[in-house]
């Protein structure tokens, strides 16, 4: 006696896009945090056990003013999925006006990445040291936002230039 025969399955283009797409994909954020401000809330939110993307990795920085718009270009370059920059508030820069210019350069650049495909990528906020609920939402949001963007096209192209 033989085994019966599964039929075989319809492919439907719905399901060959499915197939086609990474079954998880995980966001990799880049966040450059103002070391006054922004990085003192998230340290804060890890002292209060707030729970917030482990996929976000926090760089240090002096101030949000020293961020320079190809620090953000490296960083898609090199395959984050999306860059976020976080500064003092407004009036509140330990550095005078630093947070004022790297919200102009950041509005600026955030331009430029929408003319050329890679809008949404960027995001730039503004927050206190003791904001830890404001880091946990900011960085969940812009997880979630990267994450229906799906995954920075450069990416596969430089895993694949570093396979050569």
């Amino acid at each position: 006696m033989t085994a019966p025969h599964a039929p075989k399955a319809q492919h439907t283009t719905q399901t060959r896009k499915a197939a086609s797409r990474p079954e998880t994909f995980t966001p990799r954020i880049i966040a450059f945090c103002c070391e006054n401000s922004s990085y003192a809330a998230a340290d804060l939110a890890g002292a209060a056990r707030l729970s917030y993307p482990v996929n976000v990795e926090i760089i240090r920085v002096p101030c949000a003013g020293r961020i320079d718009p190809t620090h953000v270009l490296h960083a898609l370059n090199r395959g984050a999925d999306g860059v976020m920059v976080a500064s003092c508030m407004k009036e509140q820069c330990n550095h005078v006006s630093g947070n004022l210019y790297a919200e102009k350069r950041m509005a600026l650049l955030a331009k430029w990445l929408e003319a050329i495909g890679f809008g949404g990528r960027l995001d730039f906020q503004m927050m206190g040291a003791g904001m830890a609920r404001r880091w946990v939402d900011a960085t969940q949001q812009f997880v979630a936002r990267i994450a229906q963007l799906g995954p920075n096209p450069i990416r596969h192209k430089h895993q694949e230039a570093k396979q050569r």
